[in-house]
C-alpha cells in the first residue's frame, strides 16, 4: 500500500511540476506581450476583416452561454483554492451542468 502512495504522490508532483511550468510560461508571455500591438495586427489580418455575422446568430444567447463558460471557469478556480480532497472532487461534477 505505501509503494502505491509513493507512486501517486510521484505521480501528482508530475502533475504539479507540469500545471506549474505551464503557469510560469503563460505569465511570461502575458507580461511581453502588448495588447494594443496584438490587436491592430488581428485586425489587419484579411481573415478576421472578412468575418461576417450569421443571420442566424442569436447574440443574447450568445453572451448567457460566455457568462456560463466563465462563471464555470471561476468556479472551479474558487473551489480549487477553497476545498480540498473529497470535497475537490465531489464540487468538479457540479460545475460543468
Amino acid at each position: 500500500m505505501g509503494a502505491l502512495i509513493k507512486i501517486l504522490s510521484r505521480e501528482q508532483e508530475k502533475l504539479n511540476y507540469k500545471a506549474r511550468m505551464t503557469q510560469i510560461q503563460f505569465t511570461s508571455l502575458a507580461k511581453r506581450l502588448n495588447r494594443t500591438v496584438l490587436l491592430k495586427e488581428l485586425a489587419s489580418l484579411e481573415y478576421f476583416v472578412d468575418i461576417n455575422k450569421s443571420s442566424t446568430c442569436n447574440i443574447t444567447e450568445v453572451k448567457k452561454w460566455l457568462i456560463n463558460g466563465w462563471n464555470t471557469e471561476y468556479l472551479l478556480r474558487i473551489n480549487a483554492i477553497n476545498l480540498e480532497e473529497d470535497a475537490l472532487r465531489n464540487s468538479l461534477q457540479w460545475a460543468f451542468p
